[in-house]
């Protein structure tokens, strides 16, 4: 069993309240923001190494083709201005195809989550489930226009919609930062 979670959460001391609530229902909003974060966090990285790859075999070609120096400029500057606004496009295609993929996969999908914040973490419960975590276990908080990411792994995080919770999203974010001693990334997504 995974140590992060268990399938019988450790009970908070007994009598012991919330400081936080947040209770709401994952649809294809949340699945579209957690894969813009994801495609957000790694976006440099993912163009510069497009663009490289495209120059590099540009280069390549034109070398094979014995093209005259200012030929192979226009065509490198040429493949730059198509790949930026196709890779532009491309991964908003990638983002709505993923998004509706991580919804159909999902366990939890159009499940209620209900999250319970207290001292020492956090219970999420769902008619199905329930897992205690706690937030020495959160790698990364990120932040979307409308949720808070807590990661747990590079590619798995508990989604929390701001507006959902007893003391906003603000209010929230500063108690996650607090809590766990993470940064928050920020990233736009509307």
């Amino acid at each position: 069993m995974d140590e992060r979670q268990t399938t019988t959460p450790p009970s908070p001391s007994e009598g012991e309240t919330p400081i936080h609530t947040v209770r709401f229902q994952l649809d294809r909003d949340t699945y579209t923001q957690l894969n813009q974060i994801f495609l957000g966090r790694t976006r440099k990285r993912r163009r510069l190494t497009t663009s490289l790859l495209a120059i590099g075999l540009s280069i390549v070609l034109c070398l094979v083709r014995q093209t005259n120096l200012p030929t192979m400029v226009v065509t490198l500057v040429l493949v730059l201005l198509i790949l930026w606004p196709f890779s532009s496009l491309l991964e908003k295609l990638i983002l709505r195809m993923n998004a509706k993929r991580s919804e159909a996969l999902s366990p939890a999908h159009l499940e209620t989550q209900s999250y319970e914040f207290f001292d020492e973490g956090f219970r999420i419960s769902s008619p199905k489930t329930s897992s205690f975590i706690r937030y020495d276990k959160i790698t990364t908080l990120a932040r979307s226009d409308d949720y808070i990411a807590m990661f747990i792994s590079d590619v798995n995080a508990y989604m929390v919609k701001g507006e959902c919770s007893d003391c906003g999203l603000p209010a929230l974010t500063e108690f996650l930062q607090r809590k766990t001693g993470k940064p928050i990334e920020n990233h736009r997504t509307k």
